[in-house]
């Protein structure tokens, strides 16, 4: 299954879209999403719709994402609030572009986003 997420950039607050697919891992039965392109809301395809954002499984982020394509940002996150944003992985504090809830920065070691502990949860 496909599906399309709204994320929101930290420092421009534009709106832009990432497609993720998902795969069942058969040793643990669990859903796995993979991030396999980004594009801007002016570049939606086939009017193709959001869906909620309530994957509450990983999102494999792939070696091919070039960041955010309004102000080139390699870090993905999720609030607490449940959206997703993009944030610069160099800081320690990251301020949500949805509800402006700062919080630090979690960081797991593999490529992948969650929401952990209350906090922000991300990679890159």
């Amino acid at each position: 299954m496909k599906c399309l997420l709204e994320v929101k950039c930290e420092k421009t607050r534009k709106s832009f879209y990432i497609q993720v697919r998902s795969n069942t891992d058969e040793i643990t039965d669990t859903t796995i999403w993979t991030l396999e392109w980004v594009f801007t809301e002016d570049e939606q395809r086939n009017n193709e719709s959001p869906i909620p954002q309530n994957i509450n499984n990983r999102i494999q982020i792939s070696q091919s994402y070039r960041g955010c394509p309004h102000c080139g940002n390699m870090g993905l996150g999720r609030c607490v609030c449940g959206k997703i944003f993009c944030f610069n992985n160099q800081h320690s504090t990251v301020t949500c572009p949805w509800c402006n809830t700062t919080s630090s920065v979690g960081v797991e070691s593999s490529k992948s986003l969650s929401c952990s502990d209350g906090g922000y949860q991300g990679s890159r």
